[in-house]
């Protein structure tokens, strides 16, 4: 009987909102009705020009048209856009047919506006610099001879004013020979008209009670009407979608918000999130309020530099530009937390946990290899609360905190948390991959909270047995043996080399080796790092290095030297991290004994890591490889000197461990273009202010009421 009344309220819950979606969809079809058309207009001389001059290229035995259903739409309507394309050689020519894009649009498309002053933009933009593309079934091709493709142009271009239109597309779609050809079609006439407020009121409020039923492509269908909107309401509806766990609408939201028209208001909502006690929050949150933080002549500046003609300051312009971006993004993320963490304590328990794993987990690594520090896991109460609420954590959140992040959260009260862990998860089999290994972890933590070293160690031996290391999963091998005591353990040296012989896949055991193996097996070692396979390039182990030199230096930097003399992947960042002093003398002195293309690259790799007292010598080198003219190095503009002069002359800049003397800096300058000298005079008195950004509040925090 209980499950019949549940059912019958639940079916009259359904109707009431098909009820409701009925009227509003009637309310706001009868809104739009006799808004006038925008006057016609003819488009410039210089677009049909530029027009003109396109579709001169196209191949001959190919012809390529657009066509819209409609010749008027309104602004926040859907305008499905179809590109027509015919073969007149059957055979020659191939068609992208992908079905999905994860970046939300297909940019093998390109649109070109002409029209009222301001009154479109690309609304897709800060997803495509910033987000993947791709995705399953991308690159299939298929023969053609007469074939049409159906695209949202809301996707391409958002209409803000109404007025007279002109487009024309350039698709890279259709490739010969495996090779993409571009095309490009005649100019398409689109009037936009306004749309009046309360039919667009009345929209988004039907779409948005569509998502309250379980048809998935109806929710599908209705976020997508949304976005075209991009109003106040269909933003809302976004940042609450943001942690949908259904399939692919987090994505939508995400893309929703970007395409947005306030993004002042998004800025507000997604702050006004955080305080509410209920609302799912996540990284997403954090991501998606630094894009749209970012202002407008950042953005602006890819594209100029994207599609500028290689010069001498064009590398260092365009990687300005990318360094400022990320000290805005900095500032937002920050921003963001101290709103999260201001707002935790009324948090329900599994918003909290959600909270903690933002605040608490290990951040990115900074270009200079160091680690910013988490001013949140200075906090004795915050490590409290996340130990409380570490049970409703997922698993992959769990491992990355038991993992990299152990130490901004590790405290007593993890002890009791970890012991019921291993008790639930006794019996999960190793092919239970996730849950073994965060059982796993939680074994190692918990030895290591209660101070047993020697059997927390026994752990890590006994992982050296498997094919993949549990405890190098996620990139977490370094913080696991963070906190072990460096100890000769002479009975293990021949299992460790048994096991490094028979799986160099297992990145642990080099790391244990380090840590653990005595002398005995310093010549063997020698042998694993030159051996390889003939005719492929050998990666340096750095852990293996490390256990050289403890035992003989010389011998150690002298395996490192030849590895670079051949050509070996070193990882530069990990090597600088162990031996700084060490690092930067080997790589100094090597340079005049390398090939000029490699020398080039382990200059950058000094910019990058090294320090103050080997900039006299590395801009000897830089004047070397420029006078010799070096590919990379050379001032003709070409792309490739563009970057490695470029690349060379920001990392200085960026790296913190360089402090130039007057006499350095005139040295220096005295080497470079005059191009070259004014975008790095412009980055020197700047690149303070940026690095400040993520000491200072950016944005007040109102909420949408205020």
């Amino acid at each position: 009987m209980k499950q019949s009344l549940k059912d019958r309220i639940k079916k009259y819950r359904q109707y009431l909102l098909a009820v409701a979606l009925i009227i509003l969809i009637l309310a706001f079809l009868s809104t739009n009705i006799l808004i006038p058309c925008p006057e016609t207009r003819e488009p410039s001389e210089n677009y049909l020009t530029e027009n003109t001059e396109a579709v001169k290229k196209n191949v001959r035995d190919v012809d390529f048209w657009i066509t819209t259903d409609s010749t008027r739409y309104f602004i926040g309507e859907e305008i499905p856009i179809k590109l027509h394309f015919k073969s007149r050689e059957i055979g020659k020519y191939r068609i992208d047919c992908s079905t999905y894009d994860r970046s939300g649009r297909f940019d093998e498309n390109k649109f070109v506006v002409d029209g009222t002053e301001n009154g479109c933009v690309d609304p897709l933009k800060r997803v495509e610099y910033f987000s993947m593309s791709g995705g399953l079934g991308r690159g299939n091709t298929e023969d053609f001879e007469k074939v049409t493709k159906e695209y949202p142009l809301n996707d391409y271009v958002r209409f803000d004013k109404p007025g007279t239109y002109y487009l024309y597309c350039n698709t890279e779609l259709v490739s010969t020979l495996g090779k993409s050809i571009s095309l490009s079609s005649l100019p398409l006439k689109i009037r936009i008209s306004e749309s009046r407020k309360l039919n667009t009121f009345f929209k988004s409020h039907a779409y948005a009670l569509m998502l309250n039923f379980q048809n998935e492509n109806l929710r599908r269908y209705a976020l997508d009407k949304l976005r075209y909107i991009g109003n106040h309401k269909a933003v809302d509806v976004f940042v609450q979608q943001l942690c949908s766990s259904v399939r692919n609408e987090s994505a939508s939201s995400y893309r929703g918000i970007i395409a947005s028209r306030d993004y002042e208001y998004a800025k507000k909502a997604l702050i006004e999130l955080s305080g509410d006690p209920d609302a799912e929050i996540g990284d997403s949150h954090i991501y998606i309020f630094e894009l749209i933080t970012l202002p407008q002549e950042l953005i602006d500046q890819i594209g100029i530099n994207l599609g500028a003609e290689s010069n001498n300051g064009y590398s260092l312009r365009a990687l300005k530009n990318s360094r400022k971006i990320s000290a805005w993004m900095n500032g937002a993320e920050k921003t963001y937390k101290s709103c999260i963490y201001e707002n935790i304590r009324k948090y329900s328990n599994k918003k909290k946990a959600a909270a903690c794993y933002m605040l608490m987990v290990k951040g990115p690594v900074k270009t200079s290899g160091e680690e910013e520090i988490n001013e949140y896991a200075q906090k004795p109460e915050m490590r409290k609360l996340t130990a409380s609420t570490f049970s409703l954590l997922n698993n992959m959140q769990q491992l990355q905190l038991l993992g990299k992040s152990w130490e901004n959260i590790s405290c007593r009260e993890f002890e009791p948390v970890l012991e019921k862990l291993v008790q639930e998860l006794k019996g999960e089999p190793e092919n239970h991959e996730d849950l073994f290994s965060v059982r796993e972890f939680s074994k190692l933590r918990l030895l290591q909270l209660q101070g047993k070293e020697k059997e927390a160690r026994e752990l890590l031996f006994a992982d050296m047995k498997r094919k993949s290391s549990v405890y190098n999963r996620f990139y977490l091998r370094e913080s696991v043996l963070d906190g072990f005591m460096d100890e000769p353990l002479p009975d293990m040296d021949d299992v460790f080399l048994k096991r490094l012989k028979e799986n160099r896949g297992n990145t642990i055991v080099p790391c244990l080796i380090r840590k653990y193996a005595t002398r005995k097996i310093f010549p063997e070692i020698i042998k694993v790092l030159d051996d390889g396979e003939q005719g492929q390039q050998k990666t340096f182990d750095i852990e293996l290095f490390g256990y050289l030199m403890k035992y003989d230096r010389d011998i150690a930097l002298g395996e490192l030297k030849k590895s670079l003399l051949r050509g070996d992947n070193v990882w530069t960042r990990d090597l600088f991290k162990m031996f700084p002093e060490d690092a930067g003398n080997l790589y100094l002195d090597i340079l005049g004994e390398i090939k000029d293309e490699k020398a080039g690259s382990l200059l950058i790799g000094l910019a990058v890591y090294g320090r103050a007292v080997f900039l006299d010598r590395m801009i000897d080198k830089f004047e070397e490889l420029s006078r010799k003219q070096v590919e990379g190095f050379r001032k003709t503009g070409e792309y490739k000197d563009c970057g490695k002069r470029g690349d060379f002359l920001v990392f200085l800049l960026d790296n913190e461990n360089m402090q130039f003397t007057q006499v350095q800096k005139d040295r220096l300058f005295s080497l470079l273009t005059t191009e070259e000298k004014k975008v790095f005079e412009e980055y020197m008195q700047s690149i303070s202010k940026w690095k400040d950004l993520d000491k200072i509040s950016l944005f007040c925090k109102p909420t949408r009421g205020s």
